[in-house]
Formats: C-alpha cells, sequence, structure tokens
C-alpha cells in the first residue's frame, strides 16, 4: 500500500484515483483485508472520554472576557450599595 499525503486533494481526484490511492475497489475490501487491515492499522473507534456534565458547564466559564464581564456585573450590583446602605429595587435599574 502506498504511503497517503495528508495534504491530498482528494476532492480534486477521480474515483479511480481514490480509490487505488486506497487500495480498494468499488465493492469494498474483503473481509481478509479488514482483518489484515484491523491488525495493522487497529479498530476504526473513538475513545470515549467521560467528561461530566458539570465538568463542561464550568468549562464554559473558563475565559478572561467572562471573568471580566463577571467582575463588571459584581460592580454594578455593588454601586447602589455604596450610595445607600438599603437601596430601593429602583437603585438597581435607575442611572440616576
Amino acid at each position: 500500500m502506498k504511503k497517503i499525503s495528508k495534504s491530498q486533494l482528494w476532492h480534486t481526484l477521480s474515483v479511480d484515483q481514490v480509490l487505488t490511492q486506497l487500495d480498494t475497489t468499488q465493492e469494498g475490501l474483503s473481509e481478509s483485508e479488514v482483518k489484515r487491515r484491523r491488525l495493522r492499522d487497529g479498530s476504526n473507534e473513538l475513545k470515549s472520554h467521560s467528561i461530566s456534565f458539570w465538568t463542561i458547564i464550568a468549562n464554559q466559564f473558563n475565559n478572561i472576557l467572562i471573568y471580566i464581564l463577571i467582575v463588571a456585573f459584581l460592580i454594578s450590583i455593588g454601586m447602589p450599595f455604596l450610595e445607600n446602605p438599603h437601596p430601593a429595587w429602583g437603585d438597581f435599574s435607575d442611572p440616576t
């Protein structure tokens, strides 16, 4: 089997050229060829990664812009408390 170039522009090749480079036919691989390639290359499976739902959610916040937005949010919530220790609900939305 030939060494297949990873930079090959597969969409520019004809069907016959692709089949020749991949060493196969229109009908596919024979059972013996499948077994030989599995022994040589391994099975065509993705390894599963068990990442919890909460880890995925936490990773969404792992960004400097998110940290800046959180700090800005906390400052905007805290500003009415600096002016008045017992602010009313209107103090949170009134810009004056």
